[in-house]
């Protein structure tokens, strides 16, 4: 990559500040290497009970990286459970996100929690914060 470009900590605190003001929850997990972490974002959709605006306890979650693509452009790319699957139990999520940490301690861990249905990673969304 060459030129200027962000930290990732100016990239995570951006997306999250910007996707807060969507109305998307964000938790920053972990936080990894300012300069050059990898970054790995979960996000957890919520059954809604029907006739309520309650969540219910059970989540579904989905694991993404971001990785380079041959024309060295980021990508996003689903983390794949157990059944081969994007989507995941909360606790099938968990364990992965472990394993991806123990492997790059300098990584960034990003939560959103999906209340509106969408399911889109707020990185892909304002791509244009990651120029």
């Amino acid at each position: 990559m060459t030129g200027a470009s962000l930290t990732t900590e100016m990239l995570v605190a951006a997306v999250m500040r910007a996707a807060e003001a969507d109305g998307l929850p964000a938790v920053l997990e972990k936080r990894g290497d300012a300069n050059r972490g990898a970054i790995i974002v979960r996000i957890n959709r919520y059954d809604i009970d029907a006739g309520t605006a309650f969540h219910t306890n059970t989540a579904q979650c989905r694991i993404e990286t971001r990785q380079f693509d041959p024309s060295n452009r980021y990508v996003w790319q689903p983390l794949l459970g157990k059944n081969g699957e994007a989507w995941m139990g909360a606790a099938e999520a968990d364990a992965l996100i472990s394993r991806q940490v123990r492997y790059d301690p300098d990584c960034w861990v990003v939560a959103f929690d999906d209340t509106t249905g969408d399911n889109d990673n707020p990185f892909v969304r304002l791509a244009d914060i990651a120029v």
